[in-house]
């Protein structure tokens, strides 16, 4: 019944409806997307210019982080004070995370200092795209936490989960983290794949994994490779301090201090 929907999305059911019928039960989703601009004359006029608006090239697409997105992507981040501070240093972005032990770690990356910060420990070129953000992998192994990367409920699977995933590279540092790199496709809002390239760090910390994720587009890349490289490389998680809130209220929970990385070195 379309009693109670409201006009727009009656159209767009309407849409889907005539596009599935106009293709075959052997097409695959690269077919699909090509049929799709066939069909988009149906749309409703407001939403095609919200998105040519937005995105007229391809190339600022975020995958859904801090751009455009159907729903708000799961990243696991929990801020203990919720702020994420910018303030030590141009381009540095700050922030005391909680894990699902309810262990705090402060976290932190140099940026650009051209990036725009954004909300959950992010910051991003709003003019390209490119741009590094935070994940936790929650109760994950190192060997699992790239995994999160590309749920798709997560910042690049907004309108779809990735495809043509991709390990270039795969190696653990001597300080206990790993680091990764992806190739892959990313849908955009109006349903085109656009290939990306990302670098991943990950520390595991009582349970979980907090990562970083640092990437463009794979047409940007070999442009804005050093600079990811750097951001990548100055990603930090240590231990909150014993005097912070959020750490007096975790020991007043446990007697045991869990054991944590310290990307601090010795």
């Amino acid at each position: 019944s379309f009693r109670g929907m409201d006009r727009s999305g009656i159209f767009f059911l309407l849409f889907c409806f005539g596009l599935a019928g106009s293709v075959s039960p052997g097409c695959g989703r690269r077919e699909l997307l090509r049929r799709v601009p066939l069909s988009l004359g149906t749309w409703p006029m407001a939403a095609m210019a919200a998105s040519a608006a937005s995105y007229q090239t391809q190339s600022i697409f975020e995958g859904g982080a801090g751009g455009l997105s159907k729903a708000k992507p799961k990243t696991g981040v929990t801020l203990a004070d919720r702020l994420v501070e910018r303030e030590a240093s141009p381009g540095r972005v700050e922030a005391q995370v909680v894990l699902s032990s309810g262990f705090p770690v402060d976290v932190g990356f140099q940026s650009s200092p051209n990036w725009k910060t954004l909300s959950g420990v992010a910051a991003r070129d709003v003019s390209t795209g490119t741009g590094a953000f935070l994940l936790v992998a929650q109760q994950r192994t190192l060997d699992e936490a790239a995994d999160v990367v590309f749920a798709s409920d997560g910042k690049f699977g907004a309108y779809g989960a990735p495809s043509q995933v991709e390990t270039l590279a795969s190696k653990r540092l001597p300080d206990g983290s790993a680091l990764w790199e992806f190739a892959f496709d990313a849908l955009t809002p109006s349903m085109r794949e656009v290939p990306r390239r990302i670098l991943v760090r990950g520390y595991p910390v009582d349970g979980d994994v907090v990562l970083l994720v640092a990437g463009s587009t794979a047409a940007r890349w070999r442009t804005d490779e050093p600079l990811l490289r750097k951001t990548v490389d100055s990603f930090e998680v240590v231990p909150a301090p014993d005097f912070s809130a959020a750490m007096q209220s975790f020991r007043r929970r446990t007697t045991t201090r869990p054991a944590a990385a310290d990307s601090s070195g010795p």
